[in-house]
């Protein structure tokens, strides 16, 4: 799955979450996403560190912990 997708899903959940407790839906619902919460949270930095749809360029071989940006 995209990095982009999973973080877009994890902001609706915090969104509806937030939402749930702000309009005072019923004590068993905001439970249950209270519950869910770190599962999700633990699915989105897992599907992001995953993620391969961005190629990062190389660095050269000189180059130690450098920045891309910055070539001296």
């Amino acid at each position: 799955m995209n990095a982009n997708i999973a973080l877009g899903i994890a902001t609706i959940y915090v969104a509806a979450f937030t939402i749930a407790i702000a309009a005072g839906a019923p004590a068993a619902i905001q439970a249950g996403l209270f519950i869910a919460a770190p599962f999700v949270l633990i699915w989105s930095v897992f599907t992001v560190l995953k993620d391969r749809s961005f190629n990062y360029p190389q660095l050269p071989a000189d180059s130690e912990f450098g920045y891309l940006d910055e070539m001296r």
